[in-house]
């Protein structure tokens, strides 16, 4: 009875053989997950930047819409709020009247960078100045601006873009020409 038990217990162990040859396979399939795991990290990266730009936007046009001058003062009136995209960040400013041409747009409210290898381009050029007006949230852009972010480690063709009218519609996009 003995002599069984020990012929049971060492056939139910595993030889070093068999361990090597499932490691190594499970090595083989992490290391190509990996391959396909940094891509799509980066492509989340312009995802983000996207939607925190487009947020920003939302934001501006809303708190331009609803009067809202966030515990600050105009000595004249207050006129809105100005977005200002470049390549690496933008930023969130209050906007009074200067009884000039343009708003004096001097008040940062916030400032944003875009996540690591993300850029941003527009038509037409950067830095774009998209100011909101109050009541009725349009801009005062002369046409549409598409403002396209792209990230400096994957091809041109995984972008994404935010169309902004001068009657104040955003529209994001994952699809860029």
């Amino acid at each position: 009875m003995a002599v069984n038990k020990a012929r049971f217990l060492l056939s139910a162990a595993f030889t070093l053989i068999e361990l090597i040859i499932v490691v190594g396979i499970i090595s083989l399939i992490v290391t190509m997950s990996l391959g396909y795991y940094n891509p799509f990290t980066e492509r989340k990266k312009i995802e983000e930047g996207q939607k925190r730009l487009l947020d920003t936007l939302e934001l501006a046009k809303k708190k331009a819409v609803s009067g809202d001058m966030a515990g600050q003062s105009c000595s004249k009136s207050f006129t809105g709020y100005q977005v200002v995209v470049d390549a690496a960040s933008y930023t969130l400013y209050f906007c009074c009247d200067t009884s000039g041409v343009l708003p004096l747009c001097v008040s940062p409210v916030t400032t944003y960078n875009y996540p690591s290898h993300v850029t941003a381009t527009a038509v037409p050029a950067l830095p774009q100045n998209i100011i909101f007006k109050p009541v009725f949230g349009d801009t005062t852009l002369s046409g549409t601006v598409v403002i396209k972010l792209t990230n400096s480690t994957l091809p041109l063709a995984d972008c994404r873009q935010i169309s902004i009218t001068p009657l104040g519609s955003i529209q994001p996009s994952d699809v860029c020409p």
